[in-house]
């Protein structure tokens, strides 16, 4: 079922709970903008699109390419092989003039090459995601104003009262537990392993001496 834009504001403001109105519909809006990015950026919309061939080894780009978002995923070259026939070893070119997809060979002009490709989704207006993603997207903008609350809550120092203090700290908690699991929600209706979103580990040398000057048993100077 297509949402609204008034859908998806609801359900934020539903998921945020945001009792003292901290949160404007500025804030939230933008909020819901950059998670519907960061869902394309996840689980882009897939288009397909034919386009000429001028006899050159450059093709223009599909009407519907989205400068800064889009990729190339296949040509098919030609059309309606069984099995299909994919052209390989491509890339964009940019000139002065324009961003066009490059060949490694020519083709006769006026031949058709189908070309899929990514395109970010959108939310307002119509409605692209699919029904059983919707909520994912409307959890990630609750996820980033709640992170922006539990900030907010943290840092204001505005009360001299110190019983107000400390309730200003349990909701930095809560609103900062409640981003958590909203953000794991989203993963988990997309599917997403949460584990790849972690920094991955580094390891390297450790060239210290003790505290003595001297070398240390499991990694002795002569070994380096």
């Amino acid at each position: 079922t297509e949402m609204s834009l008034l859908d998806y504001q609801t359900l934020v403001d539903d998921l945020v709970r945001d009792d003292d109105d901290k949160v404007s519909t500025t804030q939230r809006d933008n909020a819901i903008g950059n998670a519907a990015l960061k869902y394309s950026d996840d689980k882009p919309r897939v288009l397909v699109e034919d386009v000429t061939a001028d006899g050159t080894d450059l093709l223009p780009l599909p009407a519907s390419w989205e400068a800064d978002f889009s990729n190339v995923l296949s040509l098919e070259y030609p059309i309606g092989n069984s099995p299909v026939s994919y052209l390989e070893n491509f890339e964009l070119y940019t000139s002065p003039l324009a961003t066009k997809i490059k060949l490694i060979s020519t083709i006769t002009s006026g031949n058709d090459v189908r070309v899929n490709f990514n395109v970010a989704h959108t939310i307002s207006g119509t409605d692209t995601t699919p029904a059983k993603h919707q909520e994912a997207i409307a959890c990630y903008a609750a996820s980033i104003l709640c992170t922006q609350l539990a900030s907010l809550y943290s840092s204001d120092q505005d009360s001299t009262i110190a019983a107000d203090n400390v309730n200003h700290g349990d909701k930095s908690r809560r609103f900062a537990k409640r981003s958590d699991e909203l953000r794991d929600r989203y993963h988990d209706l997309l599917g997403i392993d949460k584990k790849r979103t972690h920094a991955a580990s580094v390891f390297g040398d450790f060239d210290r001496k003790d505290s003595r000057g001297n070398d240390r048993i499991y990694h002795q100077g002569r070994y380096r």
